[in-house]
Protein backbone atom coordinates (compact mmCIF):
# COMPACT_ATOMS: atom_id res chain seq x y z
CA UNK A 1 0.00 0.00 0.00
CA UNK A 2 1.03 3.64 -1.15
CA UNK A 3 0.81 5.89 1.67
CA UNK A 4 -0.09 9.45 0.41
CA UNK A 5 -0.02 12.44 2.93
CA UNK A 6 -2.18 15.83 0.87
CA UNK A 7 -1.48 19.26 2.06
CA UNK A 8 -3.38 22.04 0.89
CA UNK A 9 -5.42 24.76 2.08
CA UNK A 10 -8.57 24.24 0.16
CA UNK A 11 -10.98 21.88 1.57
CA UNK A 12 -12.51 20.63 -1.61
CA UNK A 13 -9.59 20.30 -3.38
CA UNK A 14 -8.26 17.91 -0.55
CA UNK A 15 -11.62 16.25 -0.77
CA UNK A 16 -11.71 15.55 -4.58
CA UNK A 17 -7.33 14.61 -4.46
CA UNK A 18 -8.26 12.41 -2.35
CA UNK A 19 -11.08 10.48 -3.69
CA UNK A 20 -8.87 10.34 -6.82
CA UNK A 21 -5.64 9.09 -4.99
CA UNK A 22 -7.84 6.75 -3.42
CA UNK A 23 -9.70 5.76 -6.61
CA UNK A 24 -6.38 3.01 -7.02
CA UNK A 25 -6.68 0.32 -5.01
CA UNK A 26 -2.95 -0.13 -3.80
CA UNK A 27 -3.05 3.95 -2.90
CA UNK A 28 -3.86 5.49 0.52
CA UNK A 29 -4.44 8.78 2.07
CA UNK A 30 -2.59 9.20 5.21
CA UNK A 31 -3.40 12.14 6.41
CA UNK A 32 -3.89 16.05 5.77
CA UNK A 33 -2.81 19.32 6.77
CA UNK A 34 -3.81 22.33 5.99
CA UNK A 35 -0.83 24.39 5.91
CA UNK A 36 2.94 23.94 5.63
CA UNK A 37 3.10 24.57 9.72
CA UNK A 38 0.76 21.75 10.06
CA UNK A 39 2.62 19.61 7.18
CA UNK A 40 5.84 19.85 9.42
CA UNK A 41 4.16 19.06 12.40
CA UNK A 42 2.52 15.88 11.40
CA UNK A 43 5.18 14.20 8.73
CA UNK A 44 6.88 12.27 11.04
CA UNK A 45 3.81 10.88 12.33
CA UNK A 46 2.20 10.01 9.19
CA UNK A 47 5.20 8.40 7.41
CA UNK A 48 3.72 8.53 4.49
CA UNK A 49 5.74 7.04 1.15
CA UNK A 50 4.56 10.59 -0.89
CA UNK A 51 3.44 13.81 0.47
CA UNK A 52 1.68 15.87 -2.41
CA UNK A 53 1.56 19.77 -0.93
CA UNK A 54 0.14 22.92 -2.46
CA UNK A 55 3.02 25.67 -3.20
CA UNK A 56 0.41 28.64 -1.94
CA UNK A 57 -0.62 28.54 1.39
CA UNK A 58 -1.49 30.55 4.41
CA UNK A 59 1.06 30.65 6.86
CA UNK A 60 3.81 28.84 5.11
CA UNK A 61 3.59 28.08 1.67
CA UNK A 62 5.12 24.41 0.48
CA UNK A 63 8.51 25.13 -0.96
CA UNK A 64 9.45 25.95 2.64
CA UNK A 65 7.58 23.44 4.66
CA UNK A 66 9.48 21.35 2.05
CA UNK A 67 12.62 22.16 3.40
CA UNK A 68 12.13 21.63 6.72
CA UNK A 69 10.91 18.05 6.14
CA UNK A 70 13.59 17.12 3.44
CA UNK A 71 15.99 18.66 6.59
CA UNK A 72 14.29 15.98 9.10
CA UNK A 73 13.92 13.15 6.27
CA UNK A 74 16.15 13.71 3.12
CA UNK A 75 15.05 11.52 1.54
CA UNK A 76 10.90 12.07 1.63
CA UNK A 77 9.52 12.36 -1.95
CA UNK A 78 7.39 15.71 -2.10
CA UNK A 79 5.64 16.67 -5.00
CA UNK A 80 4.65 20.29 -5.14
CA UNK A 81 1.64 21.56 -7.23
CA UNK A 82 0.22 24.77 -7.59
CA UNK A 83 -2.54 26.26 -10.17
CA UNK A 84 -1.07 29.44 -10.60
CA UNK A 85 1.32 30.12 -13.76
CA UNK A 86 3.61 32.90 -12.98
CA UNK A 87 7.03 33.24 -14.25
CA UNK A 88 8.66 33.46 -11.19
CA UNK A 89 7.95 30.11 -10.38
CA UNK A 90 8.79 28.55 -13.97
Amino acid sequence: MIRIFIVDDHHHFRVQLRALLESVEEWQVCGEAVNGREAIEKHSSMQPHVTVMDFHMPELNGLYAARAILRKCPDAPILLLTVFATAQLA
